[in-house]
Protein backbone atom coordinates (compact mmCIF):
# COMPACT_ATOMS: atom_id res chain seq x y z
CA UNK A 1 0.00 0.00 0.00
CA UNK A 2 1.51 3.30 -0.78
CA UNK A 3 0.61 5.06 2.12
CA UNK A 4 1.10 8.61 0.56
CA UNK A 5 -1.33 8.10 -1.41
CA UNK A 6 -3.90 8.57 1.12
CA UNK A 7 -1.26 11.59 2.96
CA UNK A 8 -2.06 15.22 1.89
CA UNK A 9 0.50 17.12 -0.71
CA UNK A 10 2.98 18.86 1.33
CA UNK A 11 2.36 22.51 1.02
CA UNK A 12 5.97 23.59 1.48
CA UNK A 13 5.90 27.12 0.91
CA UNK A 14 3.31 27.15 3.85
CA UNK A 15 5.28 25.10 6.08
CA UNK A 16 8.25 27.17 4.94
CA UNK A 17 6.31 30.17 6.05
CA UNK A 18 5.21 28.98 9.50
CA UNK A 19 8.94 28.25 10.09
CA UNK A 20 9.67 31.45 9.83
CA UNK A 21 7.19 33.42 11.80
CA UNK A 22 8.10 30.64 14.90
CA UNK A 23 12.10 31.66 14.14
CA UNK A 24 10.77 35.36 14.41
CA UNK A 25 9.26 34.88 18.10
CA UNK A 26 12.31 33.16 19.80
CA UNK A 27 15.84 33.09 18.94
CA UNK A 28 15.66 29.13 18.35
CA UNK A 29 16.30 27.14 14.93
CA UNK A 30 14.11 25.13 13.53
CA UNK A 31 14.37 22.48 10.87
CA UNK A 32 11.37 19.74 10.00
CA UNK A 33 12.91 16.76 7.86
CA UNK A 34 9.92 14.17 6.18
CA UNK A 35 11.54 11.07 5.45
CA UNK A 36 10.09 9.09 2.31
CA UNK A 37 11.66 5.79 3.57
CA UNK A 38 10.89 3.72 6.78
CA UNK A 39 12.50 4.69 9.48
CA UNK A 40 13.09 1.87 11.91
CA UNK A 41 15.10 3.66 14.93
CA UNK A 42 13.39 7.55 14.56
CA UNK A 43 15.72 9.08 17.05
CA UNK A 44 18.56 7.88 16.06
CA UNK A 45 17.64 9.20 12.76
CA UNK A 46 16.77 12.79 14.01
CA UNK A 47 20.14 12.78 15.50
CA UNK A 48 21.73 11.96 12.73
CA UNK A 49 19.61 14.76 10.55
CA UNK A 50 20.40 16.91 13.22
CA UNK A 51 24.10 17.20 12.88
CA UNK A 52 23.90 16.21 8.87
CA UNK A 53 22.10 19.96 8.91
CA UNK A 54 24.43 21.69 11.26
CA UNK A 55 21.92 22.14 13.65
CA UNK A 56 24.66 21.17 16.85
CA UNK A 57 26.51 24.18 16.27
CA UNK A 58 23.57 26.69 16.38
CA UNK A 59 24.21 30.39 18.11
CA UNK A 60 22.57 29.82 20.54
CA UNK A 61 22.01 25.96 20.82
CA UNK A 62 18.59 26.23 21.00
CA UNK A 63 18.15 24.14 17.51
CA UNK A 64 14.98 21.86 16.96
CA UNK A 65 14.83 19.31 14.44
CA UNK A 66 11.13 17.94 14.17
CA UNK A 67 11.59 14.33 12.06
CA UNK A 68 8.24 13.12 10.43
CA UNK A 69 8.54 9.64 9.09
CA UNK A 70 4.75 8.49 7.51
CA UNK A 71 5.96 5.11 6.24
CA UNK A 72 6.99 3.72 9.80
CA UNK A 73 3.90 5.88 11.31
CA UNK A 74 6.52 7.68 14.13
CA UNK A 75 8.30 10.54 14.68
CA UNK A 76 10.73 12.46 16.62
CA UNK A 77 11.84 15.91 17.84
CA UNK A 78 15.54 16.28 18.71
CA UNK A 79 16.40 19.55 21.03
CA UNK A 80 20.32 21.22 20.72
CA UNK A 81 21.93 20.43 24.36
CA UNK A 82 25.38 20.12 25.12
CA UNK A 83 24.93 16.32 25.31
CA UNK A 84 27.19 15.55 22.42
CA UNK A 85 26.56 12.48 20.52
Amino acid sequence: MNLFFYLPKIDHPRVVAAIGEAEKKTSGEIRVVVSRRKIVEPVAEAQKQFSRLGMIATSHRNGVLILLAPRSRTFAIILNSSVEW
